[in-house]
């Protein structure tokens, strides 16, 4: 509840009222602000981003979902659960676009599939056979299991933000 001459007008002949020199407490707090900004809005003392455009192509049936994993850790690649980015989108055609933006420079493996029922799971039949297409980046190559992180890794290079790394996985 608001009481009398605690609004915003009463506020700003508050702060009008101040001397014109600040304390030394509050040009402190405002170059912490002024901090804070930079790092928010990617100036030099904050850390620099990327966007990843991933093109996922080969897309038999146009329904369900193509799910994609980042991953920042060749021990984790390409296992569920431990990626650094993940998500969805909609397959609405033979191509998917997936942009991620805030990818900080580094190397990373890429994983997609294609959940075609929707239910959000790598479906899999006898003795692990896949039963939905998938794909890596760098279409590394699948064997007896999937790739290594070293076949399918990207790298975002230091030049971000300004940099749009653009992918194009075929589905198999």
């Amino acid at each position: 509840m608001s009481r009398v001459g605690d609004g915003p007008v009463a506020r700003r002949r508050a702060l009008e009222a101040r001397p014109a020199t600040p304390h030394l407490g509050v040009v402190s707090a405002r170059l912490h602000i002024i901090a804070l900004a930079g790092v928010l809005l990617g100036g030099p003392t904050g850390a620099r981003a990327a966007e990843l455009i991933v093109r996922v192509v080969n897309i038999e049936e146009a329904a369900g979902n193509i799910h994609y994993g980042i991953y920042d850790r060749p021990e984790a690649f390409p296992n569920e659960g431990q990626q650094t980015f993940q998500g969805w989108v909609a397959v609405k055609g033979p191509e998917a676009v997936i942009r991620i933006p805030g990818i900080p420079k580094g190397r990373y493996g890429v994983a997609v599939f294609h959940d075609k029922n929707g239910n959000g799971k790598f479906d899999q039949g006898l003795f692990g056979v896949p039963l939905e297409d998938f794909g890596f980046s760098r279409d590394a190559p699948v064997l007896l299991g999937p790739p290594s992180f070293e076949d399918a890794a990207i790298t975002i290079p230091d030049e971000a933000p300004d940099t749009v790394v653009d992918i194009t996985i075929t589905l198999r």
